[in-house]
């Protein structure tokens, strides 16, 4: 049994390697404290706040089957082709405010989305 304090997290690696985990490797557990991860160059961190999902890209974009956008701070960041378990992750988190929260760590550059967690609060 995890402790009240135990983090539920979903990491997503697109280009970077953060906090050593691989890329595309996903892992539901324990994650310590986010925050304290240094951020590098053009990397930007924050909670998400709002969310959608395209289903269905339209105009079609070869290799782009969906996306995850989330709005972190005053910006949407973007997560291309995430699996089933990120997404029901995301929702779930945002089902129940009160209980989770979604954290993001992104490329302020691009805006695309290098790490996910979602975590109690």
């Amino acid at each position: 049994m995890m402790p009240l304090r135990a983090i539920i997290c979903i990491i997503a690696i697109l280009a970077v390697s953060i906090c050593s985990f691989t890329p595309a490797f996903a892992q539901v557990g324990t994650f310590p404290e986010a925050e304290g991860v240094e951020a590098s160059q053009g990397v930007a961190t924050g909670i998400a706040s709002k969310y959608w999902i395209e289903l269905k890209i339209y105009p079609p974009v070869t290799g782009l089957s969906k996306k995850l956008n989330l709005y972190v701070g005053s910006k949407w960041v973007i997560l291309k082709n995430p699996g089933e378990v990120i997404l029901e992750q995301v929702i779930a988190a945002f089902n129940n405010p009160t209980l989770f929260e979604t954290f993001v760590v992104y490329d302020d550059t691009t805006n695309l989305i290098i790490g996910l967690v979602v975590r109690t609060k």
